[in-house]
């Protein structure tokens, strides 16, 4: 019934377990131009495996309720949000609403998680652009390129493998450093980033960027964390792979990287 039309939008669909790859089928027909985005979907319920998947540019999916595995999988330049129901007995920010391998062989696109997801969020990305509020273990594993923002606590292994892209982790204490992979990556306060590296106002304006359209999607911790008068840099973490930090760092003398291990930090040079 779609053939042909350039651009829709549609709100309140129902989704369930049984709906797999909710989108994909979206992308495909974009590219044989069956159909013309912008597609802007608004749905409710408990999607299926792979929800968004493959979603390309033009494709904009926004789901209140909940997703299982794979959300996002090879996303290749479309918008996806996922969103708890209102009236939930707990803070939204300490619901897991999305499950394991988010992200998966991402290549370019956004992805809104207004809650926690499970274990190897936004393994092998190398593109897309993501926000979640607490995730498992193994995040941001094999990521070559992209950028994640965790506004919560991150599992043990973060960043193993990493060779590529940047993650900002929220974390005002440090309490969660000890969770990074000290082989692959380290972390340096991004306010210091800013201060001594060329790049520091490309990070903050990408941080808040990114940070500013998680409220938007909806979030109640992003928009507390935009409203606070401390600046957000200053309780953010910067995690790149060690070679990238070291390329970074001043070259008026030997660089010093810090990686972290259970034990505390340590200096490599």
């Amino acid at each position: 019934a779609l053939h042909g039309q350039a651009g829709f939008r549609a709100d309140g669909l129902a989704l369930s377990t049984a709906d797999r790859s909710f989108g994909a089928g979206l992308t495909g027909a974009i590219e044989r131009k069956e159909l013309a985005g912008p597609i802007r979907l608004g749905l409710r319920g408990a999607a299926g495996q792979s929800f968004g998947a493959f979603a390309g540019p033009g494709v904009e999916l926004r789901l209140v309720g909940q997703a299982n595995d794979y959300v996002g999988k090879g996303l290749s330049g479309g918008v996806v949000v996922v969103t708890p129901e209102t009236g939930l007995a707990a803070e939204p920010h300490r619901q897991a609403i999305a499950g394991n391998t988010c992200l998966y062989g991402a290549t370019a696109g956004r992805l809104h998680v207004v809650g926690r997801a499970g274990m190897r969020f936004a393994v092998r990305n190398s593109g897309a652009q993501a926000v979640v509020e607490g995730l498992g273990p193994h995040g941001c594993e094999y990521m070559t390129g992209g950028a994640v923002v965790v506004l919560g606590p991150v599992g043990a292994n973060f960043g193993a493998g990493m060779t590529g892209g940047r993650a900002y982790l929220y974390d005002p204490d440090g309490r969660h450093l000890a969770a990074l992979d000290a082989r692959s990556v380290s972390g340096t306060r991004l306010s210091t980033a800013i201060a001594g590296r060329e790049d520091g106002p490309e990070l903050a304006a990408e941080l808040r960027g990114l940070v500013e359209l998680q409220r938007e999607a909806g979030s109640a911790l992003a928009a507390r964390l935009l409203a606070e008068r401390a600046p957000l840099e200053a309780d953010i973490w910067l995690v790149e792979p060690i070679a990238t930090v070291a390329s970074a760092a001043p070259q008026s003398g030997p660089a010093t990287v810090a990686a972290f291990t259970t034990e505390g930090a340590v200096s490599i040079r």
